[in-house]
């Protein structure tokens, strides 16, 4: 079995370019922190609704996903589960439960189809 921190040094040396996914990393920013590898050549993606980790990166690489306006929630819903406009209304409040979160509503159409 291999040390964390091995691999991490591994993740680290590969070429190409690699890609990294925390995703729902809603602990404390030292759980993620612990995993990184060093070195700035791979890119790492972080998806979590805790501010504080936003501490691991810089501003400037950073970005908030906020929610959608209602009629593009809409619209996204009725794509991915493949109804059509005659669905509008409980697309709708299928939408407004879920926040109009972008992600939320691709993952409902998937499942509803």
């Amino acid at each position: 079995m291999f040390s964390t921190a091995f691999v991490l040094y591994q993740i680290s040396s590969l070429r190409p370019e690699w890609l990294i996914i925390f995703d729902n990393a809603d602990n404390y920013p030292e759980m993620v922190e612990k995993y990184l590898p060093p070195g700035n050549i791979g890119n790492i993606l972080i998806t979590s609704r805790n501010p504080a980790l936003r501490r691991i990166a810089t501003h400037e690489n950073s970005m908030e996903v906020t929610e959608m306006n209602e009629a593009t929630a809409i619209d996204l819903l009725l794509k991915t589960s493949g109804f059509g406009n005659q669905y509008r209304n409980e697309a709708q409040q299928i939408v407004n439960n879920l926040y109009c979160l972008p992600l939320a509503i691709d993952m409902a159409g998937a499942y509803i189809t």
